[in-house]
């Protein structure tokens, strides 16, 4: 059957006009370094296929990367100048200006082509070039669990029952791996998950992190976990067979209209709470700071005394002398729908 799929994906990549390649170098788990190329092409449907999985010497220097791409092909008797564009994860040995594998494929084919870069792999750049206290956040989770499930079997065989013990919906802890584009999320949400059987079974071994009392660093924590699980969904939906570019184009713009919706929607929670008072209300004198500062902008007679009477009469609908947040957000939303109505 294998040799079947083989030939059939042979003669397609022959049959067809042009296609695209993507190349990942990376290291299995004996350490041996493993070059995989995907095809991307079209005969009667789009096809992204894997064409090969190949050993690499022992450095993986851009030459070896465009021999060994080079050789497969030649073997089973493809024509590499049909290739119009390579996808890499940026890497030096790939995108090197002089010595990088596509610049030497290039060579070969002998016209230029499309140079990529994967978008998972340049949203991980970005993640770790992130805010430092979100990176000392995961550090901190990473070194807990690492205490948990690493540094002994014994420990980790307790933390297990105390999970079963107290009938969680996880009965362990993932480890982290930086190279698994998806593990950041998953652990953060098993972490945050299990976070109170975590303080008492750190407790239980005399273990004291400060950080885990700390209440900003847990606003950190689940800020953290919320937008790494926000990310895997949304990389998740960037894959799949047969997707083009305007398909991850209209999942993308899709997720920053998300994004910034509960960008705004926490903005105005944030402003509410700021102002109100213990009762988690406003009363007349809170709210005409709070129109001072947020409004002033929109309503230019925001410190005339009669105007904020009537929008407070207005605003307090149960007529309890206080403005609630359900109340507050009814003249967001008027203004919103006022706004709209101008352009």
């Amino acid at each position: 059957m294998a040799e079947n799929v083989r030939a059939e994906q042979t003669a397609g990549l022959k049959d067809a006009a042009v296609f695209s390649i993507a190349l990942d170098e990376s290291v299995d788990v004996n350490d041996i370094p493993r070059l995989a190329v995907m095809a991307r092409y079209c005969d009667s449907t789009v096809r992204e296929e894997l064409c090969c999985v190949k050993p690499m010497p022992d450095t993986t220097k851009g030459e070896e990367v465009a021999k060994a791409f080079i050789e497969h092909f030649e073997e089973r008797g493809i024509n590499i100048r049909k290739v119009f564009a390579v996808t890499t994860d940026g890497a030096p040995a790939m995108v090197g200006r002089h010595k990088g594998a596509v610049k030497l494929i290039e060579e070969k084919v002998g016209h230029p082509i499309m140079k990529l870069h994967g978008i998972i792999h340049q949203e991980n750049l970005c993640a770790k070039m992130s805010n430092s206290d979100l990176n000392e956040v995961m550090a901190l989770v990473t070194k807990i669990i690492n205490f948990i499930v690493k540094r002994s079997a014994l420990t980790h065989r307790q933390f297990q029952s105390l999970l079963e013990e107290l009938d969680r919906e996880y009965r362990d802890l993932p480890l982290h791996s930086a190279v698994r584009w998806r593990s950041c999320g998953k652990v953060l949400e098993r972490f945050v998950s299990c976070f109170d059987a975590i303080k008492a079974f750190l407790n239980e071994k005399g273990q004291i992190y400060p950080e885990l009392e700390d209440e900003k660093w847990i606003v950190k924590l689940m800020f953290l976990a919320d937008i790494t699980g926000h990310l895997n969904v949304l990389n998740l939906r960037l894959q799949g067979a047969g997707q083009t570019v305007l398909d991850m184009y209209e999942t993308w713009t899709a997720f920053v209209v998300t994004m910034n919706l509960q960008t705004a929607m926490m903005t105005i929670i944030g402003v509410f709470r700021k102002n109100a008072g213990q009762d988690k209300t406003l009363n007349k004198a809170e709210l005409k700071t709070l129109l001072e500062a947020e409004f002033q902008g929109l309503l230019g007679n925001a410190k005339d005394k009669n105007v904020i009477d009537e929008l407070f009469k207005e605003l307090d609908q149960d007529g309890n002398g206080s403005v609630d947040f359900t109340e507050f957000v009814t003249m967001v939303a008027a203004l919103s729908v006022a706004i709209n109505g101008m352009g």
